[in-house]
């Protein structure tokens, strides 16, 4: 009987946190590297974003696989990455600070201060308007076709083949955060200049979620910085480093609700709805804006939330609608429709219900989701909030990620270019800090020892990550850039010259064909049609050049004498 008795708690002993996260870690990246031995063959979705995920994505998801047994080896060595976590989390600031300066270098030389995509260069051009005080580029009307590739047009970039005006289709609020950049010539630093005062948010985020235990700050800090995506993003001309951070920043008043930070966070609410386009924003907020209202606010606060929403969002959000309508209604057309009608059928032809491909799409992009973060981040993220769950902001940040996550499969498109999964990014910082919330504190069952455990194994996983992960996945990046802009033609140093590309040979230099909203690159891009074609466009256009003899890809012609 005795014996009985004492057998009993051995057999309910829990298995111990540590053991949860290594064997859940290494489940699913054995799930994910078994999906990506399998390519599906759906038509019309076989994009960049499936070249990115089976060229770049599988071999470092085997790597992650590979890192659970090594981390586990290892984790009783790293004790010392809860005292790196602790200074994170003291002083945030200067964490911040080297995390610009290291992303300025990879924005710099890993992404060579390249917009990569049409997604980035529409911002690019858009912010360059600005800078130089302008709405619209003014382009002769019969370049438009050679300026810009048409499938493009009145997609990334709004046009007017009457009037050679063109815009932005993307809503402003980046393009003129980057415009003080643009200005400087340093579109390049927007990014990682964001991306430290992220690192700063997450910090302060966790605070005012967590104001009785300051270890989790340093931890989220962690990381956040180690996983590849918050670098990729950061040195990109992506959108979403900036919906992280103005994210992250609106829910500062919910935690800590004044009439003065409610304001604010509707005035950051309405910045990161008209940052690019409202959804990752709307999906975002919609949890906190159902919290808020549920709890029947005073009406000064629900007044100051509304007064900070709504003068940006006319302003920035309906005026850039208008101004858009306006450069494309093309008086040229058979039938100008009214701007709201137009923006309206827009709207409605963003979301579907989810189809097969689609379906295949957000399963791809949830294993981009785990690749590019530091290993076992999501199930860290699981048990800190398992944790925590009785806490309303612990709920609240949860509910964002997981409608941001589902609110995509009604989104007919894949993501296109862009690094780990981008519709999700702007929830992203929601993971960093439950995962936060997971690793720091102790456990009431073995006094420490668990904690003590599972510390010692994330830090092995966080050191993992910043040695090997995110040093490859920058070489992947700066590897799949620099094979993009080898495709140009060399042009002379010391001459202008236009380069024509020939688009219908190769789909990835559809991207390449990107000019300075005013023309004023040594060299201009557009869109060739062979040497005769071309010879006489620019006849027609009273431009003097020279052929140099033809690429496979393009043709430099050099300008004047």
């Amino acid at each position: 009987m005795a014996t009985a008795e004492n057998a009993e708690p051995d057999a309910r002993t829990p298995v111990s946190p540590a053991t949860r996260l290594a064997v859940w870690t290494g489940i699913v990246g054995v799930l994910c590297t078994l999906l990506l031995a399998i390519e599906p063959h759906v038509p019309g979705r076989m994009s960049i974003f499936f070249h990115l995920l089976y060229t770049y994505d599988r071999p470092v998801a085997e790597a992650s696989v590979l890192l659970v047994p090594l981390a586990a080896a290892l984790a009783p060595y790293c004790g010392r990455m809860a005292a790196v976590a602790a200074a994170c989390g003291r002083h945030p600031w200067r964490a911040a600070a080297l995390t610009g300066i290291v992303f300025a270098l990879g924005a710099r030389y890993v992404y060579h201060a390249h917009p990569l995509s049409m997604d980035e260069y529409a911002v690019w051009f858009q912010s360059r308007l600005f800078a130089n005080g302008a709405l619209s580029a003014h382009f002769p009307p019969s370049w438009l076709d050679r300026l810009i590739y048409q499938p493009f047009q009145n997609y990334f970039l709004v046009v007017s083949h009457t009037s050679g005006n063109v815009i932005s289709a993307y809503w402003p609020g980046f393009a003129l955060l980057m415009a003080p950049f643009s200005l400087a010539g340093a579109e390049w630093l927007c990014n990682p200049v964001l991306s430290a005062l992220t690192v700063v948010a997450i910090a302060r985020t966790c605070r005012l979620v967590f104001p009785e235990n300051e270890a989790i700050a340093g931890w989220a800090i962690l990381f956040t910085v180690a996983s590849p995506v918050f670098a990729g993003s950061g040195i990109s001309y992506f959108a979403m480093t900036g919906l992280l951070l103005a994210n992250l920043v609106f829910t500062w008043g919910f935690l800590q609700p004044t009439t003065r930070s409610l304001f604010l966070s509707g005035v950051v609410g309405s910045i990161a709805l008209t940052f690019h386009n409202p959804l990752p924003h709307t999906l975002f907020a919609l949890p906190w804006l159902i919290w808020f209202l549920g709890q029947r606010p005073p009406s000064r606060h629900a007044a100051a939330l509304l007064a900070g929403y709504l003068p940006l969002t006319v302003l920035l959000g309906l005026g850039w609608v208008l101004v858009t309508a306006h450069v494309g209604a093309d008086v040229a057309g058979p039938a100008t429709h009214p701007p709201s009608q137009g923006f309206l059928a827009r709207v409605a032809s963003v979301f579907s219900l989810p189809d097969a491909s689609i379906l295949i799409s957000r399963v791809a992009g949830t294993i981009k989701l785990w690749v590019w973060a530091v290993p076992g981040l999501l199930v860290l993220a699981c048990m800190g909030y398992a944790r925590w769950r009785e806490r309303a902001a612990v709920q609240l940040l949860a509910a964002s990620a997981l409608v941001t996550f589902l609110g995509y499969f009604f989104v007919p498109f894949d993501q296109g270019n862009g690094w780990g999964y981008r519709y999700f990014h702007p929830a992203w910082g929601t993971l960093p800090i439950l995962a936060g919330a997971a690793v720091a504190g102790e456990f009431r069952h073995d006094g420490g020892k668990a904690f003590s455990a599972l510390r010692n194994l994330a830090g092995a996983f966080v050191a993992g990550s910043v040695l090997i992960l995110v040093p490859w996945q920058l070489r992947n990046i700066e590897t799949h850039i620099s094979a993009q802009l080898a495709r140009l033609p060399d042009t002379p140093a010391d001459r202008r010259s236009i380069v024509f590309l020939f688009v219908d040979r190769n789909t990835v230099l559809d991207d390449l064909v990107q000019n300075d909203p005013f023309l004023r690159g040594r060299s201009v891009r557009m869109i060739g049609r062979g040497e005769q074609e071309d010879g006489k466009f620019l006849r027609n256009a009273h431009i003097a050049a020279t052929p140099l003899p033809a690429t496979e890809l393009g043709q430099v012609w050099l300008i004047g004498p």
